[in-house]
C-alpha cells in the first residue's frame, strides 16, 4: 500500500513536472518571435495535453465518485457548520458588548444610588438631631423639674457641641440656638441657687425653725415672717424626705454639672459674690424672729444678741 502511494505520488510529480515545462515552452512561444508554424505547433501539443488530462480527470472522477461525493458532501456539512458557529461567535460577541455596555450602565445606576442612598441617610440623620434639639427644651426643664441638673447639662453640651460643629452655619437654626443658650443660663442659675440653698439658706432656716417651734403657737401664727419660714421649710422637707437626702452628694452633683459646662470657676466666683447679699437677708429675717421670740422690745438685748449670734 505504500509502494502504491508512492508510485502515485511519483506519477502525480512527473505529470506536474511536464505541464509545468509545457506550460514555460508555451509562453516561451509566445513571448519570443517564433513562427506561426511553431506556435500552431505548440498550440496542437497545448490542445492535446488539455485533452489528455481532460480525460484522466474524468476517468479519475469516475474512478472516486463515491468518495468526490462524500467528501463534498462532507464539505458542504463542514461549511454550513463553520457558517452557523461564525454566526454564533457573532451572536455571542454583540450579547457581550450588550451585557458589557448594561453592566455599565447598571454600575454607574447603583453607584447613583448608593450616593443617593448615603445622602439620604446624611440629611435623615441631621433631621432626627434636629428633631431631639426640637425636643430637648421640655426634656431639658423635666430633668431640671426633678433636680437631675447633671443630665440636662449633658443634654445641653451636647447640643452646643451641634449648634458649634455640624450646624454652626444653619441660620435656620439660630431661634432655636438662642432658646437653647436662654437654657443653658437658667440651668446655671438653678445650681447656683441650688447651691445656695444647700449651703447657706437651709442651714439658717434649720435653725430658726427650731427657734420658731420653741415658741407659743399665737406668736408664730402673728408673725407673717415664721408662717412664711415654716411653710417654706415644710415644702423642702417633703421633697427631700421623699429620697435619701445629702448635702454633700447635691453639692457634688452640681459641682459636676459645673464642669460639663466648663464653667466651675466663673460660676464658683458669682456665687462667692452673691452670697454677701444672701447672707445680709438672712441676718435680717433672723433678727426678725428673734425679736418675735422676745415680743419686739428691747429689754432683751443681749438675750437677742446671744440668740442671734447663736443663729449665726
Amino acid at each position: 500500500m505504500s509502494n502504491n502511494r508512492a508510485r502515485r505520488a511519483q506519477h502525480g510529480g512527473s505529470v506536474q513536472d511536464n505541464a509545468s515545462a509545457l506550460l514555460l515552452n508555451m509562453i516561451r512561444t509566445l513571448t519570443s518571435n517564433s513562427s506561426a508554424d511553431q506556435k500552431e505547433l505548440d498550440r496542437r501539443r497545448l490542445e492535446a495535453g488539455f485533452a489528455e488530462t481532460s480525460k484522466e480527470i474524468d476517468h479519475l472522477v469516475l474512478e472516486h465518485e463515491n468518495d468526490v461525493g462524500t467528501c463534498l458532501e462532507s464539505f458542504r456539512n463542514v461549511s454550513t457548520r463553520i457558517t452557523a458557529c461564525r454566526e454564533k461567535v457573532h451572536s455571542i460577541r454583540s450579547s457581550l458588548l450588550t451585557c458589557r455596555s448594561l453592566l455599565q450602565c447598571r454600575r454607574d445606576d447603583l453607584k447613583r444610588l448608593w450616593m443617593e442612598n448615603a445622602q439620604q441617610k446624611h440629611v435623615s440623620t441631621i433631621l432626627a438631631q434636629i428633631e431631639g434639639l426640637n425636643r430637648l427644651g421640655s426634656e431639658v426643664e423635666a430633668a431640671m423639674s426633678t433636680l437631675n441638673y447633671h443630665s440636662a447639662a449633658n443634654s445641653l453640651n451636647e447640643a452646643d457641641l451641634l449648634f458649634n460643629g455640624p450646624f454652626s452655619n444653619i441660620d435656620g437654626l439660630s431661634q432655636l440656638r438662642s432658646q437653647l443658650l436662654d437654657l443653658s443660663k437658667k440651668l446655671v442659675e438653678r445650681i447656683v441657687s441650688d447651691i445656695t440653698n444647700h449651703l447657706i439658706v437651709r442651714p439658717f432656716e434649720k435653725h430658726l425653725v427650731e427657734i420658731i417651734k420653741s415658741l407659743p403657737e399665737n406668736k408664730v401664727a402673728e408673725s407673717a415672717e415664721c408662717v412664711e419660714i415654716m411653710s417654706h421649710f415644710n415644702v423642702k422637707e417633703s421633697v427631700t424626705s421623699n429620697g435619701t437626702y445629702s448635702v454633700a452628694a447635691r453639692c457634688a452633683e452640681n459641682i459636676h454639672a459645673l464642669c460639663v459646662f466648663g464653667r466651675l470657676s466663673i460660676t464658683l466666683q458669682r456665687f462667692l459674690q452673691s452670697s454677701s447679699t444672701v447672707f445680709i437677708r438672712l441676718i435680717h429675717t433672723s433678727a426678725n424672729v428673734v425679736c418675735v421670740a422676745f415680743d419686739g422690745n428691747q429689754k432683751g438685748d443681749e438675750q437677742n444678741l446671744a440668740q442671734f449670734m447663736q443663729s449665726l
